[in-house]
C-alpha cells in the first residue's frame, strides 16, 4: 500500500515518580506518522532511553508509576473504536516491546537499590535467638479463605529438611476443601470483569508499600529466619537482597505492562494463580515474583502447602495476609491451600484456566501438567562444569558449586568433565567436615558448609549399585567416574553427589569430543554451564548448547555452577529440555520478567487493527507471506512477533554488574536444526506464526520442514520456500508421510507438531468463546529460540566481548530473502 511518511521529531522533557527511582531525562522520542487506507498511526522508530536518578541509601519511594506526561507531548496510546465500518477511524498506536532483550527491557537495569545486610544479619540472629519453637506447634498451618482461617481438617506433623518434625498442620477436610472450590469459583467468575486503572493503581501503591515493610529487616529476618530454620538455609540474606534489587527491576515491567492494558493493547488474564512453593528460594520466587507481583495487578493468588520444609512458606504467607488487611487489601484475593496432593490435583483440573506457578523436579512438572494445561513451571537441571586441569582455586570453585546450601540450590553443581584427573584428586577438594550448628554459618556468612542434620540423607542404600562411592568415611560426599557420559543422572536433592566424566585432554579438546559433551547437554539441558580452561573453548561448547546460564572462567581465576545476578542482566531461567518443553511448561521462565505477562495476551481488537502495521523495511520481503493468512488475528499477531523480533535482536546487551555479561535472544545450538511436522489438518495461519521468526532472523538455515501430503498449507509452504522464495529453496521441505517424518526426528533440537492442540498446553490455547488466545511475542518466541546470558567471571575483560559479542550464537535479523 502506498502511504505518505512524515518524520517529526519530538523532544520530550518529563519526570515520572515510580517507587525506588526518580525517572527523568527522556532521550528525544522520534515518531514515524504513517497513512494507511484513511487510519494514522503513530509508531516509534526511537526507544525511550531512561536515566535514573540515584537512590537515597535505605529510602523506598511509594508512589506507584505514574502515565509518562509533559505539556507539549503525550505518549500515543491506541484508541480502539468501537465501529469498525467504512468509516475512517482513527488510531494511534504503540508497541511497548518491554519484553527480553528489547532496547526497553535493557533500560530497566541499573540504579538498583541498596539494603542493609548488617542490620538484617543482625536482626536475624536476634530472631533467631528468641524464636519459641512451640509456635509452629500451637499456630498450626490451616487453610485461610478471605482472610479467615479454617482449622477444620486433619491435624499431623510437619517436618523440616531433615525430617525433624518442627510444627502442626490441619489438611483440608471436604467441608474445608468445598470452601476453597467457592472461593477460586467465585474468583474465577469474576476474572473477566474489567478492573478499573484506578482500583489498579491503588493496589500497587499499597502493596508496594507492604513490600517496603516486607523487605525491612523487621520482617525480612523473620523471613530469613524461618526458612533458616525450616530449610536449614545457610545464606538467606544473598536471597533478599535479590528481592530488594529485582524486584525493583521487575516493578518497572508490571507498570509496562499494566499500561499496555489500559492502551487496550493486552489482557493481564486474572483467573487466580496456584502457586506451588519451592523449598530454598520460596521469599524471592514464591512470595515477591510470583504472588506479591501477581497481587498488585489484582490477580488472585491460592498459595500452596508442600509435603515438607512448608512452614516458612505458610508464615510469609501469615505476614503478607496480616499486612494485606492493615492496608485495606481484598482479603479475597489471597488464599493458603493446606491441601493433600489428591486435593491440589482436583484444584487443577477444576480450573484449567488458571496457570499452575511451579519451580521444582521435572517429574514433578510432568504431572502437574497432565492436569493443569497453563503450568508455568522452572525446572532442576544437572549443572554442568568443564575444567581442563584441576588447580587449588578451580577446586575451591568445584567445592563451592557442589556444597551450596549442602547441595540445596537449583544451580548446584552435578557433573563435572575433565580431562584426566585421577579419582583420588577428589579428596584433596572436599576436606571440611560437617558442622553441628547450621545457624554457625548463618553466623559467619558462609553458604557451602556440610551439616550433620543432612548426613542420614546420604544413605549407603544402593551406593554400590548406582556406582556411587564415598570419597571418605567422614564425609558426606559421593562421586561416580566414568570415562563416558552418564546416560541418566538424578538430582539427589540435599546430598552433595557427583558424577565424574574423565576424557583425554586431546578428546577433550577434539570436535567430536566437544559435539558428545555438546549432545549430552542438549538432552538433559542443565540450568548452567560453567567452563574453567580456554576461552576458545568455553565459546565452541556453547554456541553448540542451549544452556540459559553460561559463565566462562580461568585456572586462575574460575566459574562456578552457582553464579547469577538476574537484577544485573545475569538473565536467569530453569528451562526444560526442548524435546519435554510442552510436557513440562507452557513457556519457559525468565528472571526478570512481568510475571502476569505469561498468562497474559493480546486484544483481538487490537491484533486485528496490527494487521496493518507496517513491517519493519528490512522484513517487507515476507508480506506477500502475510497476506496469505485469511485471519486478521493471526495476520496482526504475526506483525507483532516479527517487530519483536527486529527490536530484540538489537543484542546482544551487556550487563550492568561487577562481571561482564553479555545477554539476549540466541539461535538454537548452531550444529542443529528445529524439525516442524506440518500435519492433515495445518492451516496457514497455524503454521506461519512458527514458521516466519525463523525465516527472519539467522536461524532460517536451521529450519526443516516436514509436510503431511494433504496439508492444507502444503500449497503455500512450497510457493513461499521455494526456489523463487524465501531463502531460495534452501529450507528443507520433505512431503512424506508419519513414518517418515518419525525416522527424521532423530538428532534434532526440538521437534514440534503442527498445530499443537491447545488442550496440551501450547503456547497457542482456546479461549473460552472459541478463538484462539495469542500469548505475548516475547513468551511466543521464547518457545521457539534459546534465551539467556554468556559471562566471564572477570570485569570489563574485553577479550570476552570480542569473541563471544561476534559469535553467530545471537539471533539477528535477515534482512534478505536469500
Amino acid at each position: 500500500k502506498s502511504g505518505k511518511f512524515k518524520n517529526k521529531l519530538g523532544a520530550m522533557g518529563t519526570r515520572a515518580q515510580g517507587l525506588g527511582c526518580n525517572v527523568k531525562n527522556f532521550a528525544p522520542l522520534r515518531t514515524v506518522s504513517i497513512r494507511l487506507s484513511g487510519k494514522f498511526f503513530c509508531v516509534p522508530s526511537q526507544h525511550k532511553v531512561m536515566h535514573t536518578a540515584a537512590h537515597h541509601r535505605h529510602k523506598w519511594v511509594q508512589n506507584a508509576m505514574q502515565p509518562f506526561e509533559s505539556s507539549g507531548w503525550s505518549r500515543p496510546r491506541p484508541q480502539l473504536s468501537n465501529s469498525m465500518g467504512s468509516k475512517a477511524t482513527l488510531y494511534s498506536l504503540s508497541t511497548r516491546h518491554y519484553s527480553f532483550a528489547t532496547a526497553q527491557y535493557n533500560s530497566a537495569f541499573g540504579d538498583l537499590p541498596t539494603h542493609d545486610s548488617v542490620g538484617l544479619r543482625t536482626a536475624t540472629l536476634a530472631y533467631l535467638d528468641a524464636f519459641d519453637k512451640q509456635l509452629w506447634f500451637d499456630d498450626p498451618m490451616v487453610t485461610v479463605v478471605g482472610g479467615r482461617p479454617y482449622h477444620s481438617g486433619k491435624l499431623g506433623d510437619t517436618t523440616d529438611a531433615a525430617g525433624v518434625v518442627n510444627g502442626r498442620q490441619v489438611t483440608a477436610d471436604d467441608a474445608t476443601f468445598c470452601t476453597i472450590l467457592k472461593s477460586i469459583q467465585a474468583q474465577t467468575d469474576a476474572a473477566r470483569e474489567t478492573v478499573t486503572a484506578e482500583k489498579l493503581l491503588d493496589y500497587r501503591r499499597k502493596m508496594r508499600n507492604i513490600e517496603q515493610k516486607l523487605l525491612h529487616p523487621m520482617l525480612a529476618c523473620q523471613l530469613v529466619g524461618n526458612q533458616a530454620m525450616d530449610f536449614l538455609k545457610q545464606d538467606g540474606f544473598t536471597e533478599i537482597e535479590e528481592s530488594v534489587e529485582a524486584n525493583h527491576v521487575e516493578r518497572k515491567f508490571n507498570d509496562m505492562l499494566l499500561e499496555d492494558e489500559a492502551g487496550g493493547m493486552v489482557s493481564v488474564q486474572r483467573e487466580p494463580v496456584f502457586v506451588a512453593c519451592v523449598s530454598n528460594f520460596s521469599n524471592f520466587l514464591d512470595l515477591f515474583r510470583k504472588t506479591l507481583r501477581h497481587l498488585e495487578v489484582g490477580v488472585p493468588c491460592v498459595v500452596l502447602s508442600r509435603s515438607s520444609t512448608s512452614q516458612h512458606c505458610y508464615r510469609w504467607f501469615q505476614l503478607l495476609s496480616n499486612l494485606m488487611q492493615q492496608h485495606d487489601m481484598p482479603s479475597e484475593l489471597l488464599t493458603f491451600a493446606s491441601c493433600s496432593v489428591e486435593q491440589q490435583r482436583l484444584l487443577f483440573t477444576s480450573f484449567p484456566a488458571s496457570p499452575v506457578h511451579f519451580t521444582g523436579s521435572r517429574q514433578v512438572a510432568r504431572l502437574i501438567k497432565e492436569v493443569a494445561p497453563r503450568t508455568l513451571a522452572s525446572t532442576a537441571g544437572p549443572n554442568t562444569m568443564v575444567i581442563t586441569e584441576m588447580t587449588p582455586q578451580v577446586a575451591e570453585a568445584v567445592r563451592v558449586s557442589a556444597c551450596i546450601e549442602n547441595s540445596g540450590q537449583c544451580t548446584a553443581l552435578r557433573h563435572v568433565v575433565t580431562a584426566d584427573l585421577a579419582p583420588s584428586a577428589w579428596k584433596q577438594v572436599f576436606t571440611s567436615r560437617p558442622d553441628k550448628d547450621w545457624k554457625h554459618h548463618l553466623q559467619q556468612g558462609e553458604c557451602a558448609g556440610l551439616l550433620e542434620a543432612l548426613e542420614p540423607l546420604c544413605s549407603k542404600d544402593g551406593e554400590a549399585a548406582e556406582g556411587y562411592l564415598r570419597i571418605d568415611e567422614g564425609l558426606p560426599v559421593r562421586v561416580r567416574h566414568s570415562n563416558d557420559l552418564p546416560l541418566s543422572i538424578d538430582e539427589h536433592w540435599r546430598q552433595v553427589v557427583l558424577d565424574v566424566t574423565s576424557l583425554t585432554g586431546q578428546r577433550l579438546q577434539s570436535e567430536q569430543g566437544l559435539s558428545d559433551v555438546a549432545e549430552w547437554l542438549n538432552l538433559h539441558q542443565p540450568i548452567s554451564l560453567s567452563v574453567n580452561g580456554s576461552e576458545e573453548l568455553g565459546l565452541k561448547l556453547w554456541e553448540k548448547t542451549g544452556v540459559v546460564v553460561f559463565t566462562s572462567g580461568t585456572l586462575e581465576s574460575p566459574a562456578m555452577s552457582c553464579q547469577a545476578r538476574p537484577q544485573d542482566g545475569e538473565c536467569f531461567g530453569e528451562v526444560p529440555p526442548r524435546a519435554e518443553l510442552t510436557q513440562l511448561t507452557r513457556f519457559p521462565m525468565l528472571v526478570p520478567s512481568a510475571t502476569a505477562s505469561y498468562n497474559a495476551c493480546y486484544q483481538n481488537a487490537f491484533l486485528r487493527l496490527s494487521c496493518d502495521l507496517p513491517l519493519p523495511p528490512q522484513l517487507s520481503y515476507l508480506v506477500p507471506i502475510m497476506h496469505t493468512m485469511a485471519k486478521n488475528e493471526a495476520r496482526g499477531f504475526c506483525t507483532l512477533v516479527l517487530h519483536y523480533l527486529f527490536d530484540a535482536c538489537q543484542g546482544p546487551w551487556e550487563g550492568r554488574g561487577a562481571r561482564t555479561c553479555l545477554y539476549g535472544l540466541q539461535r538454537p545450538p548452531l550444529h542443529l536444526h528445529s524439525l516442524f511436522r506440518i500435519t492433515a489438518s495445518a492451516t496457514e495461519a497455524e503454521v506461519w506464526p512458527y514458521i516466519l521468526p525463523f525465516l527472519a532472523t539467522s536461524a532460517r538455515e536451521q529450519l526443516m520442514l516436514s509436510i503431511a501430503p494433504d496439508a492444507p498449507a502444503r500449497a503455500s509452504l512450497e510457493k513461499w520456500l521455494g526456489a523463487s522464495g524465501v531463502g531460495a529453496g534452501r529450507v528443507p521441505l520433505f512431503v512424506e508421510d508419519h513414518s517418515a517424518f518419525e525416522a527424521r526426528r532423530t538428532g534434532k533440537f526440538q521437534v514440534v507438531a503442527l498445530p499443537v492442540p491447545p488442550s496440551e498446553g501450547g503456547a497457542l490455547l482456546l479461549q473460552p468463546d472459541g478463538n484462539l488466545e495469542y500469548p505475548l511475542a516475547a513468551q511466543f518466541v521464547s518457545t521457539l529460540m534459546v534465551l539467556g546470558h554468556a559471562k566471564s567471571v572477570k570485569p570489563n575483560d574485553l577479550a570476552f566481548l570480542r569473541s563471544f559479542r561476534e559469535s553467530n550464537k545471537w539471533l539477528r535479523i535477515q534482512a534478505s530473502p536469500v
